[in-house]
């Protein structure tokens, strides 16, 4: 039970209470000792908070900082492979024009070799005759 200092001096001056005094002196004394350890416990207490306050701060920084970077990289990955997948349209429509091309060429190399076999029957016929 805390006194305020008038309530203890109130009880000390009554001369019938002067053992009752001199223990409440040394009582006095353990609360002054009590309300300093409580008081740097509070300012301990207050000083973990704040630090712990600053931890935070610097990590929701440093977590912010962190998601602008990757949010600047999602974005470029995004227009490289937007550019890939155009690249990868343009090179599979030169594919097509090229096979349809080549097979339009190994249709004509087809033709002129029929060609050539005719003019070479042709040309042995007529030495045998």
């Amino acid at each position: 039970m805390k006194r305020s200092r008038s309530q203890f001096s109130k009880a000390s001056s009554s001369p019938s209470n002067h053992a009752e005094s001199e223990f409440e002196d040394e009582g006095h004394t353990g609360e002054i000792k009590q309300e300093s350890v409580e008081r740097d416990e509070d300012s301990e207490l207050l000083a973990r908070r704040a630090k712990n306050t600053d931890a935070a701060r610097r990590s929701r920084l440093k977590k912010m900082m962190k998601l602008d970077t990757l949010e600047a990289k999602v974005k470029e990955l995004e227009g490289t492979n937007h550019r890939l997948n155009m690249r990868i349209a343009v090179l599979e429509t030169e594919k097509t024009g090229y096979v349809i091309r080549e097979a339009e060429q190994g249709a004509r190399i087809a033709q002129l070799e029929a060609k050539i076999v005719e003019a070479h029957l042709a040309l042995t016929n007529r030495n045998l005759h």
